[in-house]
């Protein structure tokens, strides 16, 4: 029976071939001047998926029936742990907040902890990916220091697909591996509208508990 209280469901997807094998993520680090940087991202979208995807990983996603609208590479170093936790947001103009994310990290030995948090009802603060060239990226932020004692779940993304919420306020806790992670966001689907919608639009695919692979 699938738990809906739970932010993340691993998905029973392929993505051993997902990303392309000449990707020289130390390259991309360089060119990009982050190497000193303890977080950055990319944002890969329309013609440019295939600078980071391999063709025909992308045929088999979309044979699932799978459109992708964009996709972000997150970097972060080791042991580092922004002082934010946030909600990721869909939409430039009027901006709303995205329900979910599929997602994985490239190393075989990740270990790091994508935690979920209960934030208060009070509204965070509202700022945007325009520091790597991204204005139209919204989130919405809490301080970690309100949010103790408020962990609602915590998961090693690892090497599989996976579904996680983006609309519960979340954090990553970082281990000591710098962690390259990949955020597929799929075009909008107006039917999914909730973190349960997600789930249930999903759930062919949803691997069942005793067949999760830890």
């Amino acid at each position: 029976m699938i738990d809906y209280n739970r932010p993340w469901h691993v998905l029973d997807i392929d993505i051993s071939n997902a990303v392309r094998t000449d990707l020289d993520f130390d390259q991309l680090l360089e060119k990009s001047g982050a190497v000193d940087k303890s977080i950055f991202l990319w944002n890969f979208t329309d013609e440019s998926l295939t600078e980071l995807f391999d063709p025909q990983w992308l045929v088999y996603i979309k044979s699932l029936g799978f459109e992708i609208r964009n996709t972000l590479l997150f970097y972060r170093a080791p042991d580092y742990i922004h002082p934010l936790a946030h909600i990721d947001y869909v939409g430039t103009a009027n901006p709303v907040p995205a329900v979910y994310a599929l997602n994985f990290v490239i190393d075989t030995e990740d270990d790091s902890s994508m935690v979920w948090f209960r934030h208060n009802k009070k509204s965070g603060m509202m700022k945007t990916d325009a520091d790597f060239s991204n204005p139209q990226n919204h989130y919405e932020f809490w301080p970690m220091d309100q949010l103790v004692g408020c962990e609602i779940d915590r998961r090693c993304i690892g090497q599989q697909l996976t579904l996680i919420s983006t609309g519960t306020a979340h954090n990553i806790i970082m281990g000591k591996k710098p962690r390259w992670a990949v955020s597929i966001r799929l075009v909008r689907n107006n039917q999914i509208n909730n973190w349960a919608d997600a789930v249930n639009c999903f759930s062919p695919w949803i691997k069942q508990k005793g067949k999760i692979d830890d």
